[in-house]
């Protein structure tokens, strides 16, 4: 006896979303997003930032006097 995939029918036929349904995932897919991008903005500098405060070349310009 062979059994059928439910998985295979899943989604078939595509079936309309409630419209108000749709907006509120929008919103949240949107508000991720820009968590994200935020997120990198400050992960991505902070690496080279931490990185040219500690490791800072000492300039041989500091301690000449004139």
């Amino acid at each position: 006896m062979k059994q059928r995939n439910p998985f295979k029918t899943l989604g078939h036929p595509p079936k309309e979303v409630p419209k108000d349904l749709k907006e509120s995932v929008m919103r949240e897919v949107e508000a991720l997003k820009l968590l994200t991008d935020m997120t990198s903005l400050f992960t991505k500098g902070y690496g080279n930032t931490m990185g040219n405060i500690l490791f800072q070349p000492k300039n041989s310009n500091e301690h000449k006097t004139e």
